[in-house]
């Protein structure tokens, strides 16, 4: 009897670890189930070895049993023919294919024409247009003085690019992230233009420096808008060391810039907000949140695949309100830019009442499991789906306020989009070689993706000068 009471405490000892070890290979686990359907990853690191579903769960085209091509209600494209072309030739037949004869001058022509447009481009010509500006000096019949003519703005040194030559290059470089030297061998393929690499990076760095002046004006002007305000952040690496875009995007216009810490908010934000679930966007209390769900829905289907039932049933009832809002917007187009839909009180009830009841099953399922073993200090340790469940719980209004508003979309794709590129820069690159030269691309970028959703002609808005660009971004 002695032997065994003195066995309890290393047999409890010993049961103490075996949990804590199963624990921590459930942690393994779960880390190596990642992919970029259950968690923040891109879908680069999935490798060949992707299931047949989509980010969210939802299954893809051929398990939906969808025609490929545009679906039932999709606003097609189809080209037209125009009305003024730019030439157009006569066609007549001069052979019968029926009786091999020549078509005379006797045949009977009839007023029924068939008519096919083709719409191509022209073989670049690979000649470079040359202007020459000759400034000439006189004496002044008045004073005496000499005086010589000035040249135009923009012609500043004995030979140099023009401005169609700049704007192209700056959006081969800045927006299709193409490097110097291939941007180099494209202009002397298709225009005949010989081209170093530092040339083009010269390029790009006084178009920036030209815009650059514009930027505070214009992320300003964005902050202080009425349209939600999508804000994100990813990092970057300059000159080795780890950076952050952030980024402020709208329906109209995007604003971006680089700083060193993550947490360096942009300032004068006023309205709506959209974003991640980044801790430092719910400190600035001053402002109208909403919360970005395909985060949390990659989130619940981690937790789904840990067996954790009420992940599955949030993601449908999310699914479920994320249809719902679409097809009333549909119905009621008036709500879509207003955001402010009226709906009836019992109706909020239960809406509030069904996301409640998920959550408290969730956080009833993670109580009633072993606690996870934590150390003597600090707070205790909780699983994964917990945290969730908790943080679900307690953004409540923020999480369901795109049913309640109807500015506020599901998720935060339009910044996620805008930063996209910064990653695509990353794995071409590695990372930027100056400080300098990441706030180049910040600006240019924001000025091309602005001119993109406001409908602009990309090179003709590149093409300006500095006072018209200022007019145009900020009054657009």
């Amino acid at each position: 009897m002695f032997k065994l009471y003195m066995r309890e405490p290393l047999v409890a000892k010993l049961r103490g670890r075996i949990n804590e070890l199963t624990e921590q290979v459930k942690e393994c686990r779960r880390q190596l189930a990642q992919n970029s359907r259950n968690s923040s990853r891109p879908p680069s690191g999935d490798g060949f070895k992707k299931e047949n579903s989509t980010a969210n769960g939802r299954p893809r085209r051929d398990c939906e049993k969808k025609s490929s091509g545009g679906q039932p209600g999709h606003q097609g494209r189809t080209m037209r023919q125009t009305s003024q072309p730019d030439s157009v030739q006569e066609l007549y037949p001069t052979v019968c294919p029926h009786c091999g004869e020549a078509i005379d001058e006797t045949a009977e022509w009839h007023p029924e024409i068939q008519v096919r447009q083709l719409v191509d481009q022209e073989v670049p010509s690979r000649t470079i247009k040359t202007t020459e500006y000759r400034a000439h000096r006189c004496s002044c019949s008045h004073c005496g003085r000499l005086v010589r003519a000035t040249f135009p703005a923009g012609v500043d040194g004995p030979v140099q690019f023009g401005p169609n030559l700049s704007a192209h290059v700056v959006y081969l470089r800045i927006k299709h992230l193409i490097p110097e030297r291939r941007i180099v061998e494209i202009l002397k393929v298709l225009s005949g233009v010989n081209m170093s690499s530092a040339t083009v990076a010269t390029i790009c760095r006084r178009q920036a420096e030209e815009v650059r002046p514009l930027a505070p004006a214009l992320q300003r002007q964005v902050a202080q808008g009425e349209a939600p305000k999508h804000l994100d952040e990813t990092g970057l690496r300059i000159e080795g060391k780890t950076q952050w875009l952030h980024v402020m995007s709208t329906e109209k216009t995007t604003s971006l810039r680089v700083a060193e810490g993550r947490g360096e908010m942009f300032d004068d934000l006023t309205g709506r907000v959209v974003h991640d679930s980044f801790a430092s966007y719910p400190k600035m209390e001053e402002l109208i949140h909403g919360y970005c769900h395909a985060h949390h829905l990659r989130e619940l289907q981690a937790a789904k695949e840990q067996q954790e039932e009420w992940a599955g049933k949030m993601v449908w009832y999310l699914l479920v309100l994320e249809r719902f809002v679409r097809r009333a917007k549909r119905r009621d187009s008036t709500h879509q830019n207003r955001g402010s839909p009226e709906l009836a009180k019992d109706l909020r009830e239960t809406i509030y009442q069904r996301y409640d009841d998920i959550l408290n099953e969730a956080i009833q399922y993670h109580q009633e499991l072993p606690p996870l073993p934590s150390g003597k200090r600090g707070r205790r340790r909780k699983r994964t789906g917990h945290n969730l469940a908790e943080r679900l719980q307690r953004n409540r209004e923020d999480s369901l306020r795109f049913v309640f508003d109807w500015a506020i979309p599901f998720t935060n794709n339009l910044a996620e989009r805008d930063s996209r590129m910064m990653k695509l820069v990353m794995k071409i690159s590695g990372c930027f070689r100056s400080q300098q030269g990441a706030a180049d691309f910040a600006v240019l970028r924001g000025v091309i993706s602005t001119a993109e959703k406001q409908g602009w002609d990309v090179i003709s808005t590149l093409r300006l000068a500095p006072e018209e660009l200022a007019d145009k971004l900020l009054i657009g």
